[in-house]
């Protein structure tokens, strides 16, 4: 005797209790099943069996727990990496990274099985940027599928730049005085303070020199100038000259070498040299989490200042430093102002940045056409 087919065109009723196995008299008996495992329902009716997993290999420490985070280097590229207790392995087209001689590629860490649930990793081109509140930042860099290196992210200022300066000051005092001019009313003379700064080949520019001082007229004697020297820097691009005015240091030109003549250049005291930071030297000042926005690298949520985020210097992801007056690439923080303690978890960079707190989600956004400034509003 022939057995009875039943031709079943959708399984929009998923699996069916065992207590209905019987009720052909149900109208979701026609699209149910006794048992759907490793299969997909759509909406439609059909069904799709579902992308499994593939046993690649054994964790480096069975013995601890691992945390597994993808790396993408592009399309057609693409990692698994193994977290584990104090170090972490490759996983590349299904297979484990070896080094030549076949042991498995292998980088130390200073994350123990602890750590791992709470480090928070965001990846830029071919580096990682790793935060955990209990270690200071790092980054995890690819050169090759079995060269990775880690580092502590330097975020002290650069240094470099002309540690000392010369000022000798030329004066003149047999010129006449300038034309309907009272000479009993000549300035007398005051000290001059100077600063240099070296902008190397990336851009970046150093912290300043000692002072330079020199006593001498410049504003009633035009023939007067004060000439500075200091001891040139390998690799220069150039240096940067400013002078003290009403107590702030403000540009007064640029020199390709190892000199400059001030013939009393008026000082722009909106382009001031960079007062160099580091909020993050210290335990307790490590941040939580991190992200990357309009061109500067976000950190957040340390132990200390839970509420607080950094912004680096715009187009330098390690740099902090800041100017008076204020300029609009500046480093920069804000705090959340909430009811509240807000403490920061994560960020995500969209059209805005948003920012994960303990208790909420948070916006971030500037006034000028949403672009985050110092000197702007958030």
């Amino acid at each position: 005797m022939a057995l009875a087919r039943n031709l079943q065109s959708s399984f929009t009723g998923g699996e069916l209790a065992p207590s209905l196995h019987a009720r052909v008299d149900l109208a979701k008996y026609r699209t149910g099943a006794k048992k759907l495992q490793n299969w997909i329902i759509h909406a439609h009716g059909g069904i799709t069996r579902r992308d499994g997993l593939q046993f690649v290999g054994a964790a480096g420490d069975g013995s601890q727990p691992v945390r597994l985070v993808g790396f993408e280097a592009s399309s057609s590229d693409t990692y698994i990496l193994e977290f584990g207790h104090l170090y972490m392995r490759v996983y590349r087209n299904g297979a484990l990274v070896t080094v030549p001689g076949g042991a498995p590629f292998v980088l130390s860490l200073p994350y123990a099985a602890a750590d791992l649930r709470g480090l928070v990793v965001e990846q830029s081109n071919d580096v990682l940027t790793i935060t955990h509140p209990s270690h200071a930042p790092r980054e995890i860099a690819r050169y090759a599928h079995d060269d990775w290196r880690v580092s502590v992210i330097n975020f002290a200022p650069p240094t470099g730049g002309p540690p000392t300066i010369t000022v000798t000051a030329h004066k003149d005092f047999t010129q006449s005085p300038p034309a309907g001019e009272n000479p009993s009313q000549y300035y007398t003379g005051e000290t001059y303070r100077y600063r240099v700064t070296a902008v190397r080949p990336d851009g970046q520019e150093t912290l300043y020199s000692e002072v330079g001082t020199a006593s001498n007229d410049l504003r009633w004697y035009p023939s007067n100038y004060n000439d500075l020297d200091w001891a040139g820097i390998p690799g220069t691009l150039f240096y940067n000259v400013y002078r003290e005015e009403s107590g702030l240091y403000g540009l007064i030109g640029t020199a390709p070498s190892s000199s400059f003549r001030d013939k009393n250049f008026k000082p722009d005291l909106s382009q001031t040299p960079p007062d160099g930071r580091n909020p993050f030297s210290a335990a307790g000042a490590y941040p939580r989490a991190s992200a990357y926005f309009q061109q500067r690298r976000i950190f957040g949520g340390t132990v200390l200042r839970p509420q607080t985020t950094w912004a680096t210097v715009s187009g330098n992801f390690q740099n902090f430093t800041v100017s008076r007056p204020a300029k609009d690439s500046d480093a920069m923080e804000f705090t959340i102002a909430g009811r509240k303690l807000q403490k920061i978890r994560h960020y995500v960079a969209m059209q805005d940045l948003i920012v994960f707190t303990e208790t909420g989600e948070w916006r971030v956004t500037g006034t000028e056409g949403g672009v985050i400034t110092p000197t702007g509003s958030l």
